[in-house]
């Protein structure tokens, strides 16, 4: 092997390296927003399920008031 074969192969093998610890950190990067991202989901779903909850107990409370509107209204001879 020549000193320019041998010159070539170690840039070669540094440009590898330097490729490596750029995709590494990206990679990196890119877990931390994937967490990020999971945590988000994750109280967003916790907000909807509450709201979903509320939701019920709302239609359920005005399904009762709306039965029990005319017995009222009976009973005050309306």
């Amino acid at each position: 092997m020549s000193n320019a074969e041998a010159c070539t192969l170690e840039d070669i093998r540094l440009a590898l390296e330097v490729g490596l610890a750029k995709i590494d950190g990206r990679l990196t990067s890119i877990e931390k927003h994937l967490d990020r991202a999971d945590a988000d989901i994750a109280q967003l779903e916790t907000r909807v399920s509450q709201l979903e909850r509320r939701v019920w107990m709302a239609s359920g409370a005005a399904a009762l008031v709306g039965m029990a509107v005319p017995y009222l209204a009976q009973g005050l001879g309306a």
